[in-house]
């Protein structure tokens, strides 16, 4: 009788440890939709420290906790320039680093020194106009693995296939409404293509 209750008993931990589990990847964003959409940038144009790296993704946490450790009150930011399910892992290309101002403000020299003495470039990004979007929940450590295999995809589909979308949203316009998505699929392909080679260059002149 002791054992079928502690048999018992196993089984239902080992249930409650699954539902645990399913529960937490539920609230990592597992069923969550990939929002992707086109319009004004969420940021204007910055000045970021930042360190160029190849190789995983997976690996770009140690940057992301060395910028932090440097200056904990700045936004955290990273650039990826390749899609990880076409390019291999250590041939992936990245920066990552922080925002040191955005706008008009004026990055502070304090700042810029002490980020160089760690081995940081600083670079300003203009601020675009028009740029495609994801939004995906960011919940917990497994949210990022999750965006990892499900944002990439989601942006390469909307970018190269933007006819398959009855309306593209313009936030940026003066009546906010939606505004439709180029006629001829093939210029709006070509562009992307235009936009990869630049981002190759720039790449290149960051190692």
């Amino acid at each position: 009788m002791a054992d079928w209750v502690l048999l018992g008993l196993i089984g239902a931990l080992l249930v409650l440890l699954l539902l645990t589990l399913f529960g937490f990847a539920i609230y990592s964003g597992l069923f969550s939709e990939v929002v992707v959409s086109a319009g004004s940038p969420p940021i204007r144009n910055i000045t970021l420290a930042y360190k160029f790296k190849v190789g995983p993704y997976g690996d770009c946490g140690k940057l992301f906790t060395e910028s932090c450790s440097i200056s904990p009150k700045l936004c955290s930011i990273g650039v990826y320039y390749d899609n990880p399910h076409t390019v291999p892992p250590e041939k992936c290309r990245y920066i990552v680093g922080c925002i040191l101002s955005e706008g008009e403000e004026k990055p502070s020299e304090d700042l810029i020194r002490l980020f160089q003495k760690f081995g940081f470039k600083i670079f300003s990004f203009p601020a675009p106009s028009h740029v495609v979007m994801a939004t995906f929940p960011f919940t917990t450590p497994f949210s990022i693995q999750l965006a990892v295999n499900r944002v990439h995809p989601a942006l390469d589909t909307y970018i190269k296939h933007p006819w398959l979308h009855e309306d593209v949203e313009e936030t940026g316009g003066k009546d906010g409404g939606p505004h439709s998505p180029p006629a001829s699929g093939v210029e709006y392909v070509e562009y992307v293509h235009l936009i990869e080679w630049c981002m190759d260059r720039k790449a290149e002149k960051w190692k």
